[in-house]
């Protein structure tokens, strides 16, 4: 994630990112994603919930939310908002 996330967004905004994570997935959702590549649809990066999770709060970012939705194959919802000194305690728990 850029730095540009962090400018663009208000200090009391909420950054929404679903990310198809579909780094570990099995043998029906790899023959979706197979169909899915196919139809147009090209995964450049493939990541699973918890990487995904690590590079938004590696980017500045304090996890308020975070849902794995399971369908074709899972789909990671994470809602946050930027680190500042009130929330840094609970970034440090969603680490641990």
């Amino acid at each position: 994630m850029e730095q540009g996330s962090r400018d663009i967004l208000k200090d009391d905004g909420l950054l929404v990112a679903p990310a198809f994570t579909h780094a570990n997935n099995g043998g029906k959702e790899k023959v979706i994603a197979r169909l899915m590549e196919l139809c147009g649809f090209k995964a450049y990066h493939k990541w699973t919930d918890v990487r995904c999770c690590v590079l938004i709060q590696n980017s500045g970012f304090c996890i308020e939310t975070k849902a794995v939705l399971h369908s074709g194959f899972p789909l990671t919802y994470v809602e946050a908002t930027k680190l500042r000194a009130a929330n840094i305690h609970k970034a440090a728990e969603l680490k641990a």
